[in-house]
């Protein structure tokens, strides 16, 4: 009985070191930098879920390993707290830089300028021909 109950104490202590081994490397793979070495435009769509931004980051080159960037966002209880938008991501930015980003919805901001005295005719158009608006 006491070999039994020994090799139950021993596996369990090796399933918490390996569990909290794992949670080190986590937590290092979320704060270090990405992969990408340029500023890059990332959109999040309405009624996109963690998963599915993961998967678009990593197809897009900003993430190295989806599956920590959305258990991260599980576990930091942020994954409801998404905003919809079009954001800017500064080269390397870290999985964690990137999930703050999309948490706090500081979107990119576009700019159109309108010459003064053209007619809301003129101006309907010039914003509806502008390059990347849509909305």
């Amino acid at each position: 009985m006491r070999l039994v109950l020994s090799i139950v104490m021993a596996l369990m202590f090796t399933s918490v070191i390996g569990a909290a081994c794992l949670l080190v490397w986590g937590y290092n793979q979320y704060q270090l930098p990405g992969p990408t070495t340029e500023a890059m435009l990332f959109r999040v769509e309405k009624g996109d879920h963690l998963g599915e931004i993961a998967g678009n980051l990593f197809k897009a080159d900003a993430l190295t390993n989806p599956k920590i960037f959305e258990i991260a966002g599980r576990l930091q209880e942020v994954h409801t707290q998404i905003k919809a938008g079009e954001y800017e991501i500064p080269p390397a930015s870290s999985p964690k830089m990137i999930m703050d980003l999309i948490v706090s919805g500081h979107t990119y901001k576009r700019q159109i300028t309108i010459p003064e005295g053209l007619t809301s005719a003129q101006i309907t158009d010039l914003i509806n021909n502008a390059p990347a608006l849509d909305g």
